[in-house]
């Protein structure tokens, strides 16, 4: 939610979109392509789509002029049309992918957190248009929101189950929500019944310099008349964790192969490897320049 128009005017004092020219952006993916990266995001989708959605047919275009190779997500919090669906088909490379973020399969959760863009079977009509043109897409569904029931949580997993049987493109997957500084949920905590556990910015920052927190199963905040935080990471992993969702594997395995990749985060293995792979990056940079 750092993205949110009033974290923005807070942080950067931006009361406007400013749209960086297509050129400039093109010769960042060039960059990204020449030092060794394989993939791009773009995130960007403003109100309206449409404004969005011109931006990038001017970039798509430039990708496949440029003979951009790289593999890219693009981030859409509004549906995309067919015509974006095509140009994305026939401009990009065949393993890039579109990621929707519904946030909740509960559209009255998705109008109380001002989530709500589209109902669900608005979604389910334009999934069926992804999979008719062929393009790949992620649905991302969020746990631990505001006015959250544990009843909802596990209706959540079924309605990705149901996603992910239904539409052979479409890849589903869930996380919980941790609240950051600046958004909303962050600037009111009233407006959304929850108590936060972080206060300033300093308080953001010590926490997250301790090795060991997975951000995908935090919250930060406790909610009135909701599961706590112990509770809400349960059914997570219960009913929504698909990290080791394999089908040859049992209930038992998947828990203790997460078990497994728990204990390395809690015991900083995987902080000591982003220092290598950082030094590593930072080194080849230095020998190709």
């Amino acid at each position: 939610m750092r993205g949110a128009r009033s974290a923005q005017k807070d942080i950067n004092n931006r009361e406007e979109i400013y749209l960086r020219p297509v050129g400039s952006v093109l010769d960042s993916l060039k960059d990204l392509q020449h030092f060794g990266f394989d993939t791009a995001v773009l995130p960007f989708d403003p109100p309206p789509a449409r404004v969005g959605e011109e931006f990038y047919f001017a970039v798509f275009e430039g990708i496949k002029r440029e003979n951009i190779s790289l593999t890219v997500e693009v981030e859409r919090y509004h549906l995309p049309s067919r015509k974006f669906l095509k140009m994305f088909h026939d401009c990009l490379k065949s393993d890039s992918w579109i990621t929707l973020s519904p946030g909740s399969h509960n559209e009255e959760i998705r109008r109380k957190n001002g989530l709500y863009r589209y109902s669900n079977a608005e979604l389910e009509e334009c999934l069926k248009m992804i999979d008719e043109e062929g393009v790949n897409c992620l649905v991302y569904f969020w746990a631990g929101q505001p006015f959250e029931r544990e009843d909802d949580l596990k209706e959540m997993g079924r309605y990705l189950r149901k996603l992910r049987h239904k539409f052979k493109h479409v890849r589903c997957r869930a996380s919980m929500i941790e609240i950051e500084p600046a958004s909303p949920m962050s600037s009111n905590p009233a407006r959304y019944g929850i108590i936060p556990q972080r206060q300033s910015f300093m308080d953001y920052y010590h926490y997250h310099r301790q090795a060991g927190h997975n951000p995908f199963l935090e919250m930060g905040y406790e909610r009135a008349g909701c599961p706590s935080h112990k509770e809400t990471k349960a059914v997570f992993c219960r009913h929504l964790c698909t990290r080791f969702d394999y089908r040859w594997a049992s209930p038992f395995v998947r828990k203790t192969l997460c078990n497994f990749a728990a204990g390395l985060w809690k015991s900083g293995v995987f902080g000591l490897l982003d220092k290598m792979i950082g030094a590593a990056l930072v080194l080849s940079v230095v020998f190709v320049l």
